[in-house]
């Protein structure tokens, strides 16, 4: 890629999309296109090479330094949630899947694009289909041609089509409720909250099928939101549809939400529960496309994997023996056999089958072995891990099983032998054989506190002079059974540490998040081989001291206690080194004294976004103004450093500007709206960016769908006055 920098170069907004910038880029520099502007660096052949170098970071950091655009541009890009060009994309830190992204610059608020000239990221998110401040639905074409927009045109505010003006054309009004309602959620960094509304925002329009026209997708917001809101309206409005739709099965129909995640597939369940399969008609020779995977059967006919197995074996559902690695079964063949189900509205009894299936000639799998030896199937998995016996993966009845051989499990029993195999042989109590054989001096080869093994293991040919007349006559013998003295249990109980189940309830977590502190090193195993693993009690109590530490802050309380956001508090304290994170595996702890410290710095000083907030500009114009010598800003940080200026100098600048006879008026910033609470509830607060008469009213759910909204009117006069504002300039075009 050759280095081409572009003589003017837009500074990047906020929240402006990767296509934006590359379109007022090539407007700005009298580009016919953007793919015009990018030909004097690489060779982008068609509109899918545009897509894939905006959708992966690393190659849009590589486009715009070409173009000299700088770092703040190359932050743009869209960044992943995984390592993969598959993973979900993060909008506000949170993962939104790719399937719910529309094409970059061609979904816009004609009223927006002519306040500030630029695409909003939010525009390509295909739920976001309105935009809340002037309460409209989002344009996806042009409406002087019908055409859609293409992402590689040369001009932001025109059609690329027939030149028309894109500020000029109206949008639909909408009650902007939902959308404000999923703002909310992003804002309060709800992770979970906002998984399950984009599933069943996906769910749903899997289910409907209407296309991704801005009015559907924002029907199925509303949907979604009422969902999530626990509104009974959305399962009767799901049922009247399932009633309707005589020719495909309800189960097949509800596919969709059957396979989200576990609360909205319950939830699909009681839609189902009131719509009876009787009336739908099937019709034999109908044809129908489409395929379905295992995982898909199993959530339509409600059976689990196992039972999937067992209709297969028996021929209850004939599975295509070709067609891939995991081949699918027609539509058709499912449709039949449901219809077979509702005539006969007999289920088969998929669990009768309790046959074990056979093996190979030669061959014997872990619970035959164990029954041929009377030892539970996971000693014979000891035994195969510990390489004692020699074990191989099989597949049996399309089955993967561990399996041994004859050949092999007949070695095995002529050179060793189990303690309960010898106890049976002997006819004498296998609990303390063990212990009386090493009283005769022959020593187990393997088992517990030696190895991996489950029980004790000799060789044949020790034990070869043993009878149980021996046996029985020795009455005295080492043995760790029995009472013990107290002073010995305890200096036992302090070597041999902490159970990990004991740890993880004295620390109230779980035995998994115990592994992963064994695992870091912030706790210790004991030397000695247990099963299950032990914690030296030095560590734990090193931990527990720590742990109940006055002086420590979680970093959510820190930063709650410092007012900005964790992303924030991380981006400019953190990674900048002027707060040290103690690590200690699951938890996080930072010192008050740090947090004491920054709070005493932001007393004092802005931030460069706060300052540019302050002065009614992006945070890059900060750059500018201390070329100019107007600020002087502190830099703080070891590893990145942070830019911080006074805040008296910051608010002369503020008075200069309102002093000067052009200067602008101070920005009013609206007031962010109330966050969305994290329980569910009946009702949910309506923005109020006008502020008209106090802010518009709260919203029901029941006024909501019967249309009922007191007080609505008050805010058209603000949205007509919103729309009469002249379009600014764009900052550093």
């Amino acid at each position: 890629m050759k280095i081409h920098p572009i003589p003017v170069r837009p500074l990047p907004y906020e929240d402006e999309s990767p296509a934006s910038l590359l379109i007022r880029a090539a407007e700005a520099n009298g580009h016919a296109s953007v793919y015009q502007l990018l030909s004097q660096i690489c060779t982008v052949s068609g509109e899918e090479a545009l897509i894939a170098h905006w959708a992966d970071p690393k190659r849009y950091r590589q486009l715009v330094q070409a173009l000299g655009l700088g770092e703040q541009a190359a932050d743009l890009a869209w960044l992943r949630a995984g390592p993969t060009s598959r993973s979900p994309r993060l909008f506000r830190s949170l993962p939104v899947t790719d399937s719910l992204f529309v094409l970059d610059g061609t979904r816009f608020c004609p009223l927006c694009l002519g306040e500030s000239p630029y695409w909003r990221r939010q525009w390509s998110i295909l739920p976001f289909a309105g935009c809340i401040a002037h309460r409209c639905l989002l344009l996806d074409r042009c409406m002087a041609c019908g055409k859609g927009l293409s992402p590689g045109r040369g001009c932001l505010r025109r059609c690329n089509h027939c030149q028309a003006s894109l500020t000029t054309m109206k949008a639909a009004r909408i009650k902007p409720f939902p959308l404000f309602a999923l703002e909310s959620l992003f804002e309060q960094n709800n992770a979970a909250a906002v998984a399950s509304v984009l599933s069943f925002w996906e769910a749903l329009r899997q289910f409907d099928g209407r296309g991704d026209a801005p009015q559907v997708a924002f029907d199925q917001l509303v949907m979604a939101v009422a969902w999530f809101s626990d509104s009974p309206t959305v399962v009767d409005q799901l049922a009247d549809q399932l009633a309707q739709d005589k020719t495909t099965h309800p189960r097949i129909r509800m596919l969709p939400f059957l396979t989200a995640d576990p609360a909205i597939a319950e939830w699909a369940e009681q839609v189902l529960d009131r719509v009876s399969g009787a009336e739908w008609q099937h019709t034999p020779g109908r044809s129908v496309t489409g395929a379905l995977t295992k995982r898909e059967v199993c959530a339509v006919l409600r059976v689990s994997t196992a039972e999937l197995a067992t209709l297969i074996r028996t021929g209850a559902l004939p599975w295509p023996a070709a067609g891939g690695r995991q081949p699918k079964i027609p539509l058709g063949q499912i449709e039949a056999y449901l219809d077979r189900q509702r005539v006969s509205d007999v289920q088969p009894d998929v669990r009768s089958d309790q046959s074990e299936p056979v093996a190979d000639d030669g061959w014997l799998d872990v619970t035959m072995l164990g029954s041929r030896w009377q030892v539970h199937p996971e000693v014979i998995r000891s035994l195969i891990a510990a390489k004692w016996l020699p074990g191989r993966n099989r597949t049996v009845n399309r089955c993967r099983k561990m399996m041994v051989s004859l050949d092999e499990t007949s070695t095995f029993e002529q050179q060793f032998a189990l303690v309960g195999t010898l106890a049976r042989e002997w006819g004498v109590n296998a609990t303390n054989l063990a212990e009386k054989l090493k009283s005769l001096g022959i020593k187990a080869i393997a088992g517990p506190g030696i190895d991996r093994v489950l029980t004790s293991l000799f060789k044949r040919a020790d034990v070869a002079g043993v009878n149980a007349e021996m046996l029985q006559a020795i009455t005295q013998y080492p043995t760790r059974t029995g009472r013990k003295r107290k002073a010995d249990h305890q200096c036992k109980a302090q070597s041999d540490g902490i159970a990990t189940a004991e740890v993880a309830e004295l620390l109230g977590i779980s035995i998994q998040q115990v592994a992963v502190l064994l695992r870091r090193g912030v706790l210790k195993r004991t030397a000695k081989i247990h099963r299950p693993a032990r914690v030296e009690r030095d560590s734990y109590w090193k931990l527990a001291r720590t742990l109940q530490r006055d002086d420590l802050l979680s970093i959510d309380a820190a930063a709650e206690l410092l007012g900005v956001g964790v992303p924030r508090f991380r981006s400019n304290w953190v990674i900048t080194g002027i707060i040290k994170v103690i690590d200690l595996g699951i938890w996080r702890f930072v010192t008050r004294d740090d947090v004491e410290t920054v709070r005493q710095l932001r007393g004092r000083y802005f931030t460069a976004t706060e300052a540019g907030r302050m002065l009614g500009m992006h945070r890059t114009h900060m750059l500018n103004l201390e070329k100019q010598g107007l600020v002087q800003p502190l830099r703080f940080g070891k590893n990145r450093q942070l830019r911080l200026y006074e805040r008296d100098a910051v608010r002369e600048l503020v008075r200069q500007e309102r002093a000067a006879p052009d200067g602008r008026a101070e920005k009013s910033s609206p007031e962010k709206p109330t966050p969305l609470p994290k329980n569910r509830h009946d009702w949910l607060p309506l923005p109020d960016e006008d502020a008209v008469n106090g802010g518009p009213p709260r919203l029901t759910w029941e006024s909501f769908w019967e249309g009922k909204l007191e007080g609505w009117e008050e805010v058209e006069p603000a949205v007509q006055a919103a729309e009469a504002r002249p379009a600014t300039k764009p900052a550093g075009s």
